[in-house]
């Protein structure tokens, strides 16, 4: 059973706002511009640490669900918490190249689902 959007408030507001503007599936490859919003200052320091801080949680906790993805995006490719994972730290090795991270890298973090 899918999720309403009211049920998505759980994902922590940096992150989703951050996912639907950047990650939406009907603006493809706009992620390749938070990069830069976040270097320009465009985004504010304090909120481009909350967004890292907020995707790296997701990432190494593993408690967004392609079905919170596909609610916020609208993409619906990512039908497994696996394949969700991998796009999560695709965002973050597009957006922190600085810090790279990889699946095995954080395959002691997860939760069991």
């Amino acid at each position: 059973m899918e999720k309403t959007r009211s049920e998505i408030s759980t994902i922590p507001e940096a992150l989703r706002d951050m996912l639907h503007l950047y990650c939406n599936v009907e603006v493809p490859e706009f992620i390749e511009t938070l990069r830069y919003d976040i270097d320009s200052g465009d985004i504010p320091a304090t909120t481009a640490e909350l967004i890292r801080a907020q995707l790296l949680d997701a990432i190494k906790g593993n408690w967004m669900t392609p079905d919170d993805y596909k609610l916020i995006t609208g993409d619906n490719e990512y039908t497994t918490n696996e394949l969700l994972k991998r796009r999560l730290i695709e965002i973050w090795n597009e957006v922190f190249p600085e810090e790279p991270i990889s699946p095995s890298q954080i395959a002691g973090h997860s939760k069991s689902q």
